[in-house]
């Protein structure tokens, strides 16, 4: 089974002989690979949507894995016991989705070892609420698929900070590494801000002036991190 990029580097954050359970897990294919590869031998998936559940089913029937992958039909976590997994996997979903997942089964992830999330929005808020609720980022990385790139951010229980707030929505960790996806991710965020400014710049409100001001000063940081990188990608390039 051939994994799009996306799941594919899901799929590689997963450590070699963990018990995972794949959140959301829609047709299963990540937990299918885990074990065909065999980097897993016990694995759990979850789906809350009736129809995606089926789905799941179907898919690893297909496989004849039915005996070796727990397919769960219910919310998030609340179908797992805890010490059942040490691994948890929430991908395809919003920032804000996943941090009311994690809070709703605070008991489950107190036996884990590390969570493997993939927000389609929310990145900011969702950091925000990791590195303020014990757990650190101990990775983070960028795939892109067709024009959309993705995050995934990986963490651990421990003590997390940063340094400016313009890292809660660009991983510190891709700037470090200098992500070859990260100009092409920093341009996306950059057009993005620049649309939202220009859709609501008609507007006379103190409301909205004060909102212009915060995007502003978030589209100059965001300029500045791409000049920064640039910079540091011509020096390199130099050497």
């Amino acid at each position: 089974m051939n994994l799009t990029s996306r799941l594919k580097t899901i799929y590689e954050k997963v450590p070699t002989g963990s018990s995972p359970v794949d959140v959301g897990t829609d047709h299963c294919y990540i937990p299918i690979a885990l074990f065909k590869n065999r980097k897993c031998s016990k694995v759990i998936a979850t789906e809350l949507n009736m129809n995606a559940y089926r789905k799941a089913i179907e898919t690893v029937k297909k496989e004849e894995l039915l005996d070796v992958i727990d397919i769960r039909l219910g919310d998030g976590l609340k179908v797992i016991k805890p010490g059942e997994i040490d691994i948890v996997i929430i991908a395809g979903m919003g920032g804000t989705k996943i941090i009311n997942i994690l809070k709703s089964s605070p008991e489950v992830l107190k036996h884990t070892n590390l969570l493997i999330l993939q927000p389609m929005t929310a990145q900011a808020r969702l950091r925000h609420y990791l590195l303020n609720s014990g757990y650190k980022i101990i990775d983070e990385d960028l795939a892109k698929e067709q024009n959309r790139i993705y995050e995934i951010i990986t963490v651990v229980r421990g003590k997390g900070f940063v340094e400016d707030e313009l890292y809660y929505e660009i991983g510190y960790n891709l700037i470090k590494e200098k992500h070859p996806l990260l100009l092409e991710y920093i341009d996306q965020k950059i057009i993005s801000t620049r649309n939202i400014i220009n859709s609501i710049r008609k507007s006379n409100s103190k409301t909205v002036e004060k909102k212009l001001n915060r995007l502003q000063k978030r589209l100059n940081k965001l300029e500045g991190v791409k000049r920064d990188v640039c910079k540091s990608s011509n020096n390199n390039a130099n050497n």
